[in-house]
């Protein structure tokens, strides 16, 4: 390139960041969660065991509601 059209030399171009302040807020965000593993099974008692433990859950925090 031989011109460059009024913006000086590329060593005193300032540089904005507008996105990364975004970026930076959405990653703190994300690391504030708690990780939650997802474990994944396919056998039909444990299948059944999880069901049943979610819907004691479920009962329990209705109870306590009430």
């Amino acid at each position: 390139m031989e011109e460059n059209y009024g913006i000086g030399q590329p060593t005193s171009v300032e540089f904005i960041p507008l996105i990364k302040k975004h970026i930076d807020a959405l990653v703190g965000e994300y690391l504030d969660l708690p990780i939650l593993p997802k474990v994944s099974c396919k056998d039909e008692e444990t299948i059944n065991n999880i069901f049943r433990e979610k819907q004691l859950l479920i009962s329990t925090e209705i109870a306590k509601n009430l």
